[in-house]
């Protein structure tokens, strides 16, 4: 009889513990979850307000286009609207990218693929942009001179000079913070779905 007992309690204390395991891993997979899908939030609206900027800039870009006059603003123009096109789609293909991963739904195999998509993305992203950011200010500023200030920078190579240095000192830290930015918050998702490998 004790034997039988025995048993009986073990049996009920394995199910108890089997359950507490269950709520533990729920718990684990919830803050995982909420945490991932924070800062994944913080990728998009970065991106959602890079996109609404980049398209309102291209589309004055468009409204504006008749006022470039010469082949240097003509030229620039049209290699700065291409420019904000790939940004749009780019953005756009990671804001896609970044719902896509989704921990409380998605198996882990698949929530592993989906990042490693982004992290693949983002990281073309990067390279992209620092390419496109050496050669931007060359194209844009005389654009930016001709429509905001009516002022032809092939008459004023000294202008165009001090706003290329200016571009120069600006960019690379602008750009740097803006990695890092995406750098950190890549990160925390990839803890967050490392903390969730042994409960899926």
């Amino acid at each position: 009889m004790e034997l039988e007992q025995m048993k009986a309690v073990w049996s009920e204390m394995s199910a108890r513990l089997d359950r507490q395991q269950e709520v533990t891993d729920r718990m684990i997979l919830k803050m995982a979850h909420e945490r991932s899908s924070s800062r994944l939030g913080r990728i998009i609206l970065m991106e959602g307000i890079g996109m609404v900027f980049t398209i309102a800039v291209l589309g004055l870009l468009l409204v504006r286009f008749h006022e470039l006059d010469n082949w240097l603003t003509i030229t620039g123009g049209v290699v700065t609207a291409l420019i904000l096109l790939l940004s749009i789609v780019m953005g756009g293909r990671i804001i896609r990218h970044a719902r896509r991963i989704d921990l409380a739904k998605n198996s882990y195999q698949q929530t592993l693929e989906d990042f490693g998509a982004l992290k693949s993305l983002l990281g073309l992203y990067k390279k992209l942009s620092i390419r496109i950011n050496l050669i931007m200010p060359f194209f844009l500023l005389p654009v930016v001179f001709q429509l905001f200030l009516g002022k032809d920078l092939l008459q004023d190579f000294a202008a165009y000079g001090w706003a290329l240095l200016t571009c120069g000192l600006v960019t690379p830290p602008l750009l740097y913070l803006i990695i890092r930015y995406y750098r950190r918050n890549m990160r925390q998702v990839s803890k967050a779905i490392g903390e969730i490998k042994d409960n899926k």
